[in-house]
């Protein structure tokens, strides 16, 4: 048994197969990649569409799980041709935040108005009306979209060089303006696509943060002061919705003291925070490659793991929210052109009215007056122009 074992340990060891097992390696990460991408590209496009046609009337939430157990059927090449504007959007920004980086005056200018440019191309492909500038105006929206993935894109490269900081920013982002939304009550479609882009936004900023400011105990206290709140918060959740358990004033004054002197007393710790400036001599003699990864392997594994597993389940849950609300406002803004059907039997039953987004196999999936999703399936089913 033993020799068999030291046979295929000797065997894995041989060089050939070394090479061989890593080719592997290699194509099942690229494998895997590249579907989780294809799969993320598409997802994009499809929750635009979604958000346009049969979101309702109200702003609401498209889950991947749905898209992957009841996808609506819309037609592919449209999915893909909106899926594509918007990636190579992202493309623009960050190649955008690369140019602007240079403050090189007419590399800026120049890259503003082809943005502007881009910008009024889109606006006249996605949205209906006569006057343009009208049209390049509402289409601002869209943008939040690519804005979003391009945050997280660098939000995962600087994170895992100050992960604690970054996420303590990150909630930042989240708790202020939701506190603001709650207490003015503040619930379209803006707040909604706020919320998102300053959670991150934030955290971004806050890796840029002076290292010396760390020896402060008020910064300290700041810092810590979201993950005490968000703990507290998550208590309050947990006791009152899944417990049902009614907390009382008292309860909450007493976590909320309880969260606040917890802060305080771990306020007194000091923080290393990890250097990543490095100075001239430090980086002379070293390639691009070399300098702009090694804050990275400083970093260490753990937070460039969790850098990555954050930033993954962020792009999968809340960029279909946004691409959601992103096709319902520019559906809102130009629905008035909507073109209605009347499907009926050979009867002369009226079964639906709407817009058809699909038929596939005889079953038509339709876009409702409210903005439903109605699916009618049968034999002779006629389509007629309501406006005859």
């Amino acid at each position: 048994m033993n020799n068999s074992i030291q046979k295929t340990l000797g065997f894995i060891k041989r060089p050939h197969v070394q090479i061989f097992l890593d080719v592997f390696r290699i194509i099942s990460a690229t494998s895997l990649i590249l579907s989780l991408f294809g799969f993320f590209f598409y997802t994009v496009g499809y929750s635009f569409l979604y958000g346009y046609y049969i979101s309702g009337n109200e702003s609401s939430f498209v889950s991947t799980l749905n898209v992957i157990t009841n996808p609506v059927p819309f037609n592919h090449y449209t999915v893909l041709i909106i899926s594509s504007l918007l990636m190579i959007s992202v493309v623009f920004l960050i190649s955008a935040v690369v140019v602007y980086k240079k403050k090189k005056v007419h590399l800026s200018l120049a890259t503003s108005v082809f943005i502007l440019v881009f910008h009024i191309c889109l606006s006249i492909f996605f949205t209906n009306g006569q006057e343009v500038p009208n049209r390049a105006l509402s289409f601002i929206i869209v943008w939040a979209v690519p804005i979003f993935i391009t945050i997280m894109v660098f939000w995962m490269v600087k994170a895992p060089t100050r992960l604690g900081t970054t996420i303590s920013g990150s909630l930042y982002g989240a708790i202020i303006p939701a506190i603001l939304f709650v207490f003015f009550d503040f619930h379209d479609i803006l707040a909604q696509l706020i919320l998102p882009l300053s959670t991150f936004l934030v955290g971004i900023i806050f890796t840029f943060l002076k290292e010396q400011w760390f020896q402060k105990y008020i910064f300290k206290f700041l810092i810590f002061l979201p993950y005490t709140f968000t703990g507290c918060l998550i208590i309050v959740i947990v006791i009152q919705d899944l417990l049902q358990f009614e907390i009382t004033k008292m309860i909450r004054f007493v976590l909320l003291f309880s969260s606040l002197l917890i802060n305080i007393v771990i306020s007194f710790r000091k923080i290393k925070i990890q250097q990543n400036d490095s100075t001239g001599s430090e980086n002379e003699g070293k390639t691009k490659h070399e300098q702009y990864f090694k804050p990275l392997e400083e970093a260490g594994k753990s937070s460039v793991i969790t850098t990555i597993t954050l930033v993954v389940v962020a792009l999968g849950t809340l960029t279909p929210y946004i691409a959601v609300i992103g096709g319902q406002y520019i559906r809102d803004f130009s629905n008035s052109n909507r073109q209605l059907h009347i499907i009926q039997n050979d009867r002369g039953i009226i079964l639906s009215k709407g817009t058809i987004i699909s038929v596939k196999d005889g079953v038509y999936y339709i876009s409702d007056e409210n903005w439903k999703l109605t699916i009618v399936k049968g034999e002779n089913i006629i389509v007629v122009d309501s406006k005859k």
